[in-house]
């Protein structure tokens, strides 16, 4: 709730400060549809629900200074399982500027999710937890070159995860990220190239991976919004000589309906190829919902 506190500071300076807020609470509320209840559960298709309340600031303290932080909470019913999950997730960082166009930044990330029954772990298939606490530190720089963003960012983490067996594991892992993004009109583009390396208590559970992902997206007359996205992962485990190639697609339109209230839409899918078959998976995922936001600024 650091976030919450720094925009109401921001909101209480004397209108005179030098000082420029963005404070923007949202809602979304949906209900999806996957062929699996995740990638790898081999449990069959499931309906969920999901309800998502979120708060974002920006808060410029000085031409050179910028603080920022987001709050969000997910709710989710799973019908497969009728079981639930909550999450709480919080960053709160600084940009400061360094020159024209290129910014310095640091943000330090916080988890903590609690599922009645497990889930699948992030990208890696197989890995399954029913509770995890987490926390990152990402430094990174932004440099901008007219409609052009250059990004360069790490990510240092720990982990502490309650696996559906009941026995708890530690993980670590260091992340690197470059990527390039640029405004075309009302389209726009990026592609990111990502290398992780993550260390468990548990050794089968240590891998090497890398990833590359494409977005593609446009804004038509400010009510209709559309994005295509794909990515691709590759994972080394450091035990048993597994391999896993993992592979993503996702179709995402919006439609504005009033000044702040987008219904959105998504369909994704997602399949992974191993050396060793108990890891083949593929699952297809659909989503309807809507989304409510307000903006406030000074």
């Amino acid at each position: 709730m650091w976030a919450i506190g720094l925009a109401v500071l921001g909101t209480a300076l004397p209108a005179g400060a030098e000082v420029r807020y963005r404070l923007q609470p949202s809602l979304r509320l949906g209900a999806s549809w996957g062929s699996d209840l995740f990638l790898g559960a081999d449990i069959g298709q499931s309906l969920q629900g999901q309800l998502v309340p979120a708060l974002a600031m920006d808060l410029s303290v000085s031409p050179r200074v910028k603080l920022f932080g987001s709050y969000e909470c997910a709710l989710g019913l799973y019908q497969a399982t009728l079981g639930t999950s909550v999450s709480n997730d919080l960053s709160l960082g600084t940009r400061i500027r360094l020159a024209k166009g290129l910014w310095a930044q640091v943000s330090v990330d916080g988890q903590a999710q609690d599922l009645s029954v497990s889930q699948a772990v992030g990208d890696v298939v197989g890995l399954q937890a029913s509770r995890t606490l987490g926390a990152s530190a990402n430094p990174g720089l932004r440099w901008w070159v007219g409609q052009f963003l250059l990004e360069l960012f790490g990510s240092f983490g720990y982990r502490h995860l309650l696996l559906e067996t009941g026995e708890p594991v530690d993980d670590r892992s260091a992340a690197g990220v470059l990527s390039v993004g640029a405004g075309l009109g009302p389209m726009w583009v990026s592609l990111a190239l990502r290398g992780v390396t993550e260390r468990s208590d548990v050794p089968g559970f240590s891998y090497d991976g890398g990833s590359a992902s494409l977005s593609v997206g446009a804004t038509l007359g400010g009510v209709v919004a559309l994005r295509l996205s794909g990515s691709a992962y590759r994972n080394v485990f450091e035990q048993g000589g597994r391999e896993d190639w993992l592979v993503r697609a996702a179709f995402a339109p919006s439609v504005r309906v009033v000044e702040g209230v987008w219904i959105e839409a998504s369909y994704g899918y997602a399949i992974n190829f191993s050396n060793d078959a108990t890891f083949d998976a593929c699952r297809h995922f659909v989503y309807l919902g809507i989304r409510v936001e307000r903006a406030w600024r000074n």
